[in-house]
Order: C-alpha cells, then structure tokens, then sequence
C-alpha cells in the first residue's frame, strides 16, 4: 500500500521521506491504527449488547480439549486487550457509547487534536 502512495506522491525511498510523514501528507491511516479501531469498536458493541445475546455467550464460553503443544497463538481477546492498553480504555468504558467511539477514534499519535 505505502509502495501505490509513494509512487502517487513522486516520493521514492531514496528521497528518505518517512512513512509516517506520507501519510500525513496525503491523510491515510496506517493499517494498524484501522484495525485495531475496528476491533475496539466490535467490542465495545459486544459489550454494550443483552447478556443473554448469543454472541455474549460465545465471547465468555472456554472450549474444553487438550490443548497443542508449544506456544499458544495469541487469541482475540488478549489483542483487544493491548488495543485497550494502548488507547487507555478499560471494559467498562464500552457502556457510554459516545466516550467509547470518541476513545477508539483518537490516535497515538499526541498531535491528535478531537474536534
């Protein structure tokens, strides 16, 4: 993706022009950011749904069976939870949908300014 926008700007990666700085220029989100705004914003709807919601059940239910030898690939929940953490939300911030959203929205980046 980076390699289409450079080549739209005129910029290649000799002329030592940072990613972070194209993408100022021309206004995309790194993929990243999208993502992890995409899961913070299914969580927060999760959340925010009737307990007994089939999809309620699902999210808090263990699955029982052995489990596979070596390191356990990194689940969704515990994903979501480094989203959180870099966003500083807690779970119980999903309940006031307004200040959730505005939350998920904010970048990292400190130039952020909410409008």
């Amino acid at each position: 993706m980076m390699r289409m926008i450079r080549m739209m700007c005129g910029k290649t990666l000799r002329d030592g022009i940072t990613n972070d700085v194209i993408r100022r220029w021309t206004c995309v989100e790194d993929i990243e950011e999208h993502l992890r705004g995409h899961r913070l914003r299914w969580l927060g709807h999760v959340e925010r749904m009737n307990e007994e919601s089939l999809i309620r059940r699902v999210q808090h239910k263990m699955i029982e069976g052995k489990v596979k030898r070596g390191r356990p690939k990194k689940t969704w929940e515990e994903t979501v939870k480094d989203d959180m953490k870099m966003k500083g939300l807690k779970i119980e911030d999903a309940i006031d949908r307004g200040k959730w959203r505005r939350r998920c929205r904010q970048l990292v980046d400190p130039e952020f300014v909410s409008g």
